[in-house]
């Protein structure tokens, strides 16, 4: 196997933020399907024991949540997530990504930022961690 590329690393980000956005989206369609029964957004803070005003920019893809608030929404709306982890073809395990590093954090937000701006312009990962 090869060592990554910057633009496979970046790739990978970028499609794992995507797949995540999913999730959120998939979720939140199972939460206002049960509005009508009373599942509201308010509803959902309190069994979270956040606020509204979270649960408004979480559904609105306006916050980058941890696993652990995925998870609390998913159990608060009463919808289970199942995982699916496969290797990618062609590359190993991907140097300095190891978590927790800031490094990895700063190259997780931004490519997180990016897309949630789906901006164009996509900077190397030298690039993004040049910055750091």
């Amino acid at each position: 196997m090869q060592e990554p590329t910057e633009k496979q690393v970046y790739t990978l980000a970028r499609a794992q933020v995507r797949r995540d956005r999913q999730l959120i989206e998939a979720l939140v369609k199972i939460r206002r399907a049960r509005e009508q029964d009373g599942l509201t957004q308010k509803v959902v803070a309190e069994r979270m024991g956040n606020d509204q005003s979270y649960i408004s920019r979480f559904e609105n893809l306006q916050v980058n949540p941890n696993q652990r608030t995925i998870r609390a929404y998913a159990i608060a709306i009463g919808a289970e997530i199942e995982y699916t982890v496969r290797p990618v073809p062609n590359v190993t395990a991907v140097e300095n990504i190891s978590a927790p590093s800031d490094e990895a954090e700063k190259l997780w937000e931004r490519v997180s930022r990016e897309t949630l701006d789906q901006s164009p312009d996509y900077p190397t990962r030298t690039q993004i961690l040049a910055e750091a």
